[in-house]
């Protein structure tokens, strides 16, 4: 149990860590033309991004759940 916390809080702090560096990356390559008014939020981008990636493996993770997955002897 508390292995499993303490391995839950490095993937939070990782996590945190890779946004903020994706953010900072943001500011220095930001180009000066926008489109919609979120493009004015610093790190907009980097943000959605990550919470994108996110979506994609907790999304995956409850297809997998419900389902999708298989026993070994399915084509048996």
């Amino acid at each position: 149990m508390a292995g499993e916390k303490k391995s839950r809080y490095r993937v939070l702090v990782t996590t945190v860590f890779i946004t903020i560096v994706f953010v900072f990356v943001e500011l220095i390559m930001t180009s000066k033309t926008v489109h919609f008014s979120v493009e004015r939020i610093a790190g907009f981008y980097a943000f959605l991004g990550v919470v994108a990636a996110i979506l994609i493996i907790v999304i995956g993770s409850l297809m997998k759940n419900i389902g999708l997955k298989k026993g070994e002897d399915y084509y048996d």
